[in-house]
């Protein structure tokens, strides 16, 4: 008969890590089952299953009194080793085992094999960041009230910026907008589930996650699509104000602050339905991650740097110079600053965040490598044959051409004017007063390339200009995202060292050249603003005709009384629904493409109300139309350069 023991020897070793690695052991077990039956993934499914069923009977290994010793032992060496405790190696663990079964729930299609895909990813996420945490011996001094008032007005004066006007500004919403936002209501109607995969010309869907979040809560439009960089754009102000008030001083964080609230290239594209105005923000996020701990030793510091880099691959291409960047300066302070190179630890901390992070999505690029470099690909100056045919041209060898677009792309930082689909400025990315202090501060940090808080945005800038290069329309504005927080600090560098020489030397002229500086920072902020908005959005240009059709076409069916029948004759040149904006804005709207002879349908009603849209150049169109019926409207529509855009023959019968 079974006696109570009041103290059992097991009972001793009942540590809460067991029981953890116990719970964790049957979760991830029975993710490995449901998975095996919902995934096709099954080396994913199989490993998550065995990792579940090796932790459980180790925690139950580690309950028993002699047997379990060596289990115990092992992993708490182990977590020593990690500098975390025992409960956290287990959320550590678990965490990335979640963020592997993220990837086998979501595949690579529209649909997620599971719906346990984005929870398991999210839930990855905290585990690693709670199992990688540490208190730190030190907590900084909170921010005073007025410093956080300041913040929220820089905040506010970058949303007036970037928000203003901004459904009409750009005047064209582009066929890549479009299709952003079609991408996007995919996910409204249910047509695709998957965040964790790859959605529109191969870019990864959680950008347009996000701008499926901002139809719904303001409905399908241009504002609910641009709003999102809006926001992504203006978060970049307060970032770099945060990171150089710690970095710098209150000073100079204060002016490179306002600088790029108002820098024109950046502000233009925070009012673009477009991802590539994250690649700033996470470039921020990692420059003031990766400075705090280096500087500071600060657990948390990298935590947000590798959040930053993991984060920073699901939006723009050229995110993954940041990356690049980061991992060059990482090996440059081991190899150069031995006194300041991160211990492993910290690396460890960087790592697991960027893979709890960044997994789904690497692991959908190893599975389908040809959507890695598929975007790049498109734009490249290095597309097979295109460069030796474009070299000729010139009468240059296609090395020689690939350095003359570096050089071009170098221009624009200064006396280039930016070229671009989106954003052909008609200025270099710098002019005004920018530009000499920006010379001067290339200048200084020139003298100063030892400091390796420059190393990073050094690199990053290196690649930009690099990149710029190998591809087309250098110097390609959407390309050059990365570089507005490093020419906010280049600029207001030789402000500050001007500050400083003062105070050193006429001390009590310190307050006019503080004022002097600031005087000159809103004007070159002015200079920016002014040109954005009165000189060129008012003549705006943009870079493709049929995109400025489809949005004339998407304007003129907001202002006339929808016609029963619509049709299209493009010819060869474009179809009704080659420019995916029109589509966006009117979903409900169909038409047929016309070709010669020009006979309709045999389904159409001959007493409908129709619409013809004749592109130029289709004189045969034009002269059968006007001559077959007495039209009662007849109208051409020009863009604002004064070319023709369409005819549109309008018949309302009753």
């Amino acid at each position: 008969m079974h006696t109570y023991d009041p103290d059992p020897a097991w009972r001793t070793h009942l540590q809460p890590w067991t029981a953890a690695l116990f719970i964790a052991g049957l979760t991830l077990t029975a993710l490995g089952v449901h998975l095996r039956q919902f995934s096709p993934h099954r080396l994913l499914s199989n490993g998550l299953l065995a990792l579940g069923v090796i932790a459980a009977v180790s925690a139950a290994a580690a309950l028993a009194n002699r047997a379990g010793s060596g289990i115990r032992r092992a992993f708490s060496l182990a977590a020593i080793r990690c500098d975390l405790h025992p409960l956290q190696l287990v959320s550590m663990i678990t965490g990335l085992a979640c963020s592997v079964a993220a990837r086998a729930a979501a595949g690579d299609g529209m649909q997620t094999h599971s719906p346990l895909a984005v929870p398991l990813w999210l839930a990855g996420m905290v585990l690693t960041v709670a199992g990688l945490w540490k208190r730190e011996g030190t907590e900084q001094a909170p921010w005073p009230s007025w410093e956080s008032a300041l913040l929220l007005c820089l905040l506010a004066l970058a949303l007036v910026f970037r928000m203003s006007g901004v459904v009409e500004m750009p005047y064209v919403l582009s066929g890549d907008e479009g299709s952003a936002g079609l991408t996007a209501v995919e996910f409204l109607d249910g047509r695709r589930t998957n965040l964790l995969a790859s959605a529109w010309f191969s870019f990864p869907a959680l950008y347009f996650g996000l701008l499926s979040l901002a139809q719904r809560l303001s409905g399908t439009g241009v504002f609910a699509i641009r709003a999102v960089s809006a926001l992504a754009g203006a978060l970049c102000v307060p970032a770099l104000y945060a990171f150089l008030r710690n970095a710098i001083n209150r000073r100079t964080a204060l002016m490179a602050s306002i600088w790029l609230a108002a820098f024109h290239h950046h502000v233009f594209f925070s009012r673009l339905a477009y991802n590539n105005i994250f690649d700033t923000l996470f470039f921020i996020l990692a420059w003031a991650g990766l400075w705090a701990g280096v500087e500071q030793r600060t657990r948390r510091s990298w935590i947000l740097f590798g959040a930053a880099l993991g984060f920073s691959q699901y939006f723009y291409t050229t995110s993954r110079i940041t990356l690049a960047a980061s991992v060059l300066t990482l090996a440059l302070l081991g190899i150069f600053r031995r006194k300041r190179r991160p211990d492993w630890m910290s690396l460890l901390a960087a790592l697991g965040v960027f893979l709890s992070v960044s997994l789904p999505l690497l692991l959908h690029y190893a599975a389908n490598p040809a959507l890695l470099t598929f975007t790049a690909s498109r734009v490249s100056m290095l597309i097979p044959g295109w460069t030796a045919e474009a070299a000729a041209a010139f009468g240059m060898t296609s090395t020689g051409l690939v350095f003359e677009q570096i050089w071009i792309t170098i221009l624009g930082l200064t006396t280039a004017e930016l070229q671009g689909v989106y954003f052909a400025s008609g200025v270099p990315l710098l002019f005004g007063l920018s530009l000499p202090f920006f010379l001067a501060g290339v200048l200084l940090a020139m003298f100063r390339w030892k400091d390796d808080r420059l190393w990073l945005p050094g690199l990053a800038f290196a690649g930009t200009i690099l990149a710029g290069g190998l591809s087309i329309q250098a110097p390609n504005a959407q390309r050059m995202l990365l570089l507005p927080p490093m020419l906010a600090l280049l600029i207001t560098l030789p402000l500050e060292f001007s500050i400083r020489l003062i105070q050193r030397r006429a001390p009590a002229y310190t307050a006019a050249a503080t004022a002097v500086s600031f005087a000159l920072i809103f004007t070159m902020a002015a200079q920016n603003i002014t040109h954005l908005f009165l000189a060129y959005f008012p003549e705006e240009r943009y870079g493709s005709l049929n995109g400025e059709v489809a949005y004339e076409v998407s304007h003129l069916l907001d202002r006339i009384e929808r016609p029963d029948e619509i049709y299209f004759i493009g010819g060869d040149r474009m179809n009704f629904s080659s420019i995916p904006s029109i589509t966006y804005l009117h979903p409900d709207v169909t038409a047929v493409d016309l070709s010669p002879p020009y006979v309709f349908p045999a389904a159409s009603d001959p007493a409908a109300s129709r619409l013809i849209i004749i592109l130029p150049g289709q004189t045969e169109a034009v002269r059968y139309f006007s001559n077959r019926d007495a039209v009662p409207q007849t109208e051409i529509r020009y863009n604002r350069d004064g070319e023709p855009l369409f005819i549109y023959l309008l018949d309302p019968r009753d």
